[in-house]
């Protein structure tokens, strides 16, 4: 004698099963199934930190397309990456989101241009990929806690009275990942930028 059980596998769905033990696996084979792609595990990467690869390859193309638009989109391509694992994955490796990160490296080059050139404001920030002066300036100042102009003039009157006066190179900036930590042992910035390793 045969029993039939109707097991809903999903709603407004059901399977007929001929044999208790059929019906039994069948169960027990939803049941696993269903602890390991429940809704919180599916939404959880299986892997959040970058491997090493990876964040190179987000740190070059990056440095590479910094004059120009760079989307969410590119550096999950060029990491290999899903667009949804994406953004856990770099704040875990990399302490910020890839807006922040893209932001603050092209603040660093606008210190680099700014410190070999002397190039106008206008011109450095079309290079470093700011839409506009202004754009630059307020997350320059936002960023370093100067605008461009005074940190430039600043930067270059350090220079000058290192010059003139102990024959000693001025405070110059070391990057210490996001941290700016100046010869003079000041830190400015946020900690971000460098992957964690």
């Amino acid at each position: 004698m045969a029993i039939r059980f109707s097991i809903a596998l999903r709603p407004n769905e059901g399977r007929h099963f001929s044999s208790r033990e059929s019906s039994v696996s069948a169960f027990e084979a939803r049941c696993i199934k269903d602890a390991q792609y429940s809704r919180n595990d599916a939404m959880k990467p299986v892997r959040t930190r970058m491997t090493p690869w990876q964040a190179r390859c987000i740190q070059g193309y990056v440095a590479a397309h910094l004059h120009g638009m760079i989307k969410v989109t590119d550096l999950a391509r060029s990491a290999s990456y899903e667009l949804i694992q994406l953004n856990r994955a770099f704040k875990e490796s990399f302490g910020c989101t890839p807006h922040q990160y893209v932001m603050r490296q092209r603040i660093e080059r606008a210190q680099n241009i700014m410190l070999l050139s002397d190039d106008p404001l206008d011109q450095i920030a079309a290079e470093c990929g700011f839409g506009s002066r202004s754009h630059f300036s307020r997350l320059f100042r936002r960023t370093v806690g100067q605008r461009p102009s005074a940190w430039r003039r600043l930067q270059a009157s350090l220079r000058a009275d290192a010059l003139h006066e102990n024959h000693e190179p001025a405070p110059e900036i070391i990057n210490r990942g996001a941290y700016r930590e100046y010869s003079d042992g000041r830190l400015r910035g946020k900690p971000c930028g460098a992957p964690k390793g």
